[in-house]
């Protein structure tokens, strides 16, 4: 910009009648000028990239000290740790009001496409006020060795988890991130009666693949959520002697494969676990390493297609895009 300036100004000067030296010389003090904006900027985020990875790393000692206490508290038969957080009824609440007034306002104003937009999004932010609701002034989740609970799900014992993710969201505009705890409940589909309406409504339009998953968002939580994670992993590891990796953002036989390597690599997880079966029979570490193998190339053929599909998909969001702004232009 600063170079553009100069341009400018000297392109003016030579106009004006000004020497060409003249000229010159603003160039010669534009481009140091330049220059030291670059590094400048260059420097300033290389310090905030510091500050980040520092903040990453004091926010990890912490995590582990917290987890290390809870652990320790935990091994007591009655524990219980309840994590309060934040309902986003206020959030909820404001959303459904702007689309309420949107709504109104396009009906006077007979904006079809308008109504139907609003309409759809109050009906959105309705949806959601079945979640907030029940959840006012109660614990987000409530952790014991036997299970768990939420407000808007009967108790579920660690028999019934067969996989845990924590989903993390960053976003760059704010440094920020969104966390989602997703459980993979074998016992939902038969149990979906005792849940809350807001689960019973979403579970009828969920795809047959996602019916044993629940989630539960851990925003402004008592505890951060890597804790939360960490200690519902140990708990459920020693109630079940469970372990396995699982994303919920991937295929079955994403999750198969990658079940498949975590049980494999759990038998090399430590030197001494690793000489044990190196020293024993020869086929059984080959048959482990195999299953490492098969597990690993099937994740990356599943990960390759799924990117395929997403690929697949935005070109067609952005090519409807296209033609309906085109049908717009021409109509």
């Amino acid at each position: 910009m600063i170079l553009i300036v100069a341009g400018v100004l000297t392109t003016v000067a030579i106009a004006t009648g000004a020497s060409i030296v003249a000229g010159i010389i603003s160039l010669k003090i534009a481009i140091p000028v330049l220059a030291g904006c670059v590094w400048g900027w260059i420097w300033a985020y290389n310090l905030d990239r510091r500050r980040v990875a520092g903040q990453e790393r004091t926010t990890a000692r912490d995590v582990e000290g917290r987890l290390r206490d809870l652990s320790a508290r935990a091994n007591a038969a009655a524990f219980e740790l309840r994590v309060q957080g934040s309902a986003q009824a206020v959030s909820v609440s404001l959303f459904g009001i702007a689309a309420a007034l949107v709504l109104i306002w396009a009906i006077a104003s007979a904006r079809v496409e308008i109504s139907v937009l609003a309409a759809s999004l109050l009906c959105f932010a309705s949806y959601f006020l079945l979640a907030v609701v029940p959840s006012i002034g109660k614990p987000k989740l409530t952790l014991t060795r036997a299970g768990f609970t939420s407000p808007l799900t009967p108790f579920i014992a660690w028999e019934d988890i067969d996989g845990m993710f924590l989903n993390k969201i960053p976003s760059r505009r704010t440094n920020a991130t969104s966390y989602g705890l997703m459980f993979r409940v074998s016992t939902l589909p038969q149990n979906i009666s005792r849940y809350a309406l807001f689960h019973r409504m979403g579970y009828r339009l969920r795809s047959a693949a996602r019916k044993d998953q629940l989630g539960v968002i851990l925003k402004d939580t008592t505890e951060h959520p890597e804790v939360i994670y960490g200690l519902a992993r140990l708990l459920w590891t020693e109630r079940t002697g469970r372990n396995h990796d699982w994303n919920p953002n991937m295929s079955a036989d994403y999750n198969a494969a990658l079940r498949q390597v975590s049980d494999a690599s759990r038998r090399m997880s430590s030197p001494q676990a690793l000489e044990t079966l190196l020293s024993g029979d020869p086929h059984e570490a080959k048959a482990v390493l195999d299953a490492i193998d098969r597990g690993s190339k099937t994740m990356v053929k599943e990960a390759r297609r799924q990117l395929r599909s997403t690929n697949w998909l935005l070109w067609g969001s952005i090519l409807a895009m296209v033609l309906l702004l085109a049908m717009r232009v021409l109509r």
